[in-house]
Formats: structure tokens, C-alpha cells, sequence
């Protein structure tokens, strides 16, 4: 078998200023991640140490200096980290730096939280252990970089999930983690020269722009529509609307309790409360629950799931689960149309305005023209 390379490089063609990534099986029957450089290909494993090497019968050389660490401390003993040592952690260091690299390519986030974690706990442990200034900034000087990567990757999973305000807040932590860095260090003027600092800030910038509006931001843009065009007593039940809605969304939130979706309160990540509404043409039933010392394993003994659910329940629970808004917002519309016809009109009213708001807050105008129409239809039959 010829040992010559030409072949695999000529099909996989190295660009400047591309960076190109996959992922291949390997002869072990383990994927197996491949970098193109312009020398040729770096081919790295997807977990462990890139390399597949066990330093020592360890995970890493890293894991070995840190259970020898450990073992010292145990017997009240320091641990010195010598220069050759540090050189080879930070080797070690580089084929973690090339994998995250690789797996943010790929949108691997997961994989990128972890490996930049563990360069950031790689840094730490060096400063940790020796004396030497020069060599813990030989280290801690690429933090800032680690951090920014380590950020752009827990913030990308929240947007993801259509978690804006989540991501928003992992962005400037973020960047303040960075700031703080420069302001312990022996170059606190480099915070405002930092090109992670920046980079980070025009991202925040972009999210918020991109982020739909809230319940709240709604009401306030259609309070002003009302004002500029002398509707003042729309703009007044609005601002009451407005205020009452605002009272209650800051008690749950110091209560760490989210509201999502169109009526559910989420705490943990688990739905701790709902609200539904009936409307009539003379009058509204709106009623709402809270689990208060709910004992969760009643639910299976009293709530049954359905035998047969129709394809359009399954569908819109997958993308709720998923964080697929616009896939929300047109089962809903989809539901809506159905009912519609069917001549539940209570219902659709209720599915079509679900559709609607989510579409506004979306800023989805075909969507929304529909969900209008078809609202508009049943709200006059």
C-alpha cells in the first residue's frame, strides 16, 4: 500500500482562508475528525486527547499533572511545575486548541464547551504551579481567545433553542469574564484595544437586534401606534395592560420562574403552571393553574395520555421541544384553519392568535397576514 498522501490531498483541495472540516470513520470504527491544513490533513480523535495518546495511562498529560498535584496536596506537600513540563502541557494544550476549532466548523458546540474548558482549567492549574511569571503568561495570555471561543459556543446552543435573552446574558458574561482578566493583569489597557472584547460586543448587538420582541415590547409599540393615531383610550387600556403584565413578569423572574410560550410558567426548565381561555360573544372564562407541593407522580394515575393523537399535536410538541418557532407558529396556524373549518370557532379564534402573536413577534409578515385573515374570519361568524 503506497504511504503517499497525494491522492487524499488532491481530492480534498486546501483553500486560504477557508477553514475546512469533516468528520470520517476510521479503521477502528470511531469517527474521526479531519482539519486540511495547507501541508497536508491533521486527523484528530473526538474525544479524549486528540492525538489518542494516554500520557501515563491518563486522559491527558494534564489529568496526570493534576492527580500528582492532588496526591501532594494530600500530604501537605506543594506542587512545582517545571519549565519543560509547562512546555509540553502547552503542546498538549495546542492539539485541544486545533480540535475546538475543528468542532465550531461543524457546529459541534458541545464538543467546544468542553475542550475550551479544559484549556481554560489548563491555564489555571500552570499558574497555579509555578513561580515563574513568564511561564504561566506563556499560557495566560491566549485566555482571553479561550474565553471568547468558550462564550461564542455556550451562546450559539441558547440561540439555538430560541433562548435570546439566555444567550444575551452568556455573551456578556462573557465579555465581562474577559474584561476582568485585563484589569488583574499587568495590562489593564489592553481591555480597550481587545479584539475579543469587540468581537463580542457587535455580536451582542446583532442578537438583540434579531431577538423577538416580548409580550411587553408588543403592547409598548402597539400603546405608541395608538398614541400617533389618537386612539387614547386603546393607548390607556394598553398601558394598563402594559403595567399590570410588568408587575407580575418582575415577581416571577425574582422568583427565577420564566414565562414561555403563550401561557406557561417554566421553572428549571419544567412547566409549573399554565393558563387557558374560553371566549364568548358576551363574555371570557380565563382560569390559571400553579403547582404548589404537587406530588408528580399522581399525573399518570389522573391524566391520561390520549390512545390516538393527530399528526398536527405530535408535530407542534417536537417543535416546541426543539425551539422551531416558526414551525410553532404554523402548527398553530394549521390548527387553527382546521378547526375553522370544522366550525369550532372558540378554538381556532384561540389557535389563530396564538399563530398571530408568535408570527408578529417574529416579525413573519405572510404568516401574520394569514393568521390575521383567518382571525378576522372566525372573530365575525
Amino acid at each position: 500500500m503506497s504511504l503517499d498522501l497525494n491522492t487524499i490531498l488532491r481530492d480534498w483541495p486546501h483553500e486560504n482562508g477557508n477553514v475546512k472540516v469533516r468528520k470520517i470513520a476510521g479503521l477502528d470504527g470511531r469517527e474521526k475528525l479531519q482539519l486540511r491544513v495547507d501541508l497536508g490533513v491533521l486527523q484528530m480523535e473526538m474525544t479524549g486527547r486528540p492525538d489518542g495518546q494516554r500520557p501515563h495511562n491518563c486522559d491527558s498529560l494534564l489529568e496526570y499533572h493534576q492527580r500528582r498535584a492532588a496526591r501532594a496536596e494530600e500530604k501537605g506537600e506543594g506542587y512545582e511545575l517545571t519549565p519543560e513540563q509547562c512546555a509540553e502541557l502547552q503542546q498538549e494544550g495546542i492539539q485541544y486548541y486545533h480540535r475546538y476549532l475543528s468542532l465550531f466548523q461543524i457546529n459541534d458546540f458541545g464538543g467546544v464547551m468542553r475542550d475550551t474548558q479544559r484549556n481554560l482549567d489548563l491555564f489555571t492549574f500552570v499558574a497555579e504551579h509555578t513561580d515563574r511569571e513568564e511561564l504561566s503568561w506563556s499560557m495566560q495570555q491566549f485566555r482571553p481567545y479561550v474565553l471568547m471561543m468558550n462564550t461564542r459556543a455556550r451562546a450559539s446552543i441558547l440561540l439555538g433553542e430560541g433562548k435570546f435573552a439566555e444567550a444575551m446574558g452568556e455573551i456578556e458574561r462573557g465579555r465581562d469574564a474577559i474584561s476582568e482578566f485585563f484589569q488583574r493583569s499587568n495590562f489593564p489597557e489592553l481591555v480597550s484595544k481587545s479584539s475579543e472584547i469587540a468581537f463580542l460586543d457587535e455580536w451582542l448587538e446583532e442578537v438583540k437586534a434579531k431577538r423577538p420582541l416580548s409580550k411587553l415590547e408588543i403592547m409598548q409599540r402597539e400603546m405608541e401606534a395608538a398614541i400617533a393615531k389618537e386612539l387614547y383610550e386603546r393607548a390607556a387600556e394598553l398601558r394598563d395592560i402594559r403595567r399590570s403584565y410588568g408587575w407580575i413578569l418582575d415577581r416571577f423572574t425574582a422568583l427565577g420562574v420564566a414565562v414561555e410560550g403563550g401561557s406557561d410558567l417554566v421553572a428549571g426548565g419544567r412547566k409549573v403552571g399554565g393558563s387557558a381561555q374560553q371566549r364568548k360573544r358576551d363574555h371570557l372564562l380565563h382560569h390559571g393553574t400553579l403547582l404548589y407541593a404537587f406530588d408528580l407522580a399522581l399525573i399518570p394515575r389522573y391524566l391520561h395520555e390520549p390512545p390516538r393523537q393527530p399528526d398536527y399535536r405530535q408535530a407542534r410538541a417536537v417543535a416546541k421541544v426543539l425551539g422551531m418557532r416558526p414551525l410553532v407558529a404554523h402548527c398553530h396556524l394549521g390548527l387553527g384553519e382546521v378547526l375553522a373549518r370544522a366550525g369550532s370557532l372558540e378554538d381556532a379564534r384561540a389557535e389563530l392568535g396564538e399563530a398571530s402573536q408568535l408570527f408578529r413577534s417574529m416579525e413573519m409578515r405572510m404568516g401574520l397576514a394569514r393568521a390575521d385573515a383567518g382571525l378576522a374570519a372566525v372573530s365575525t361568524t
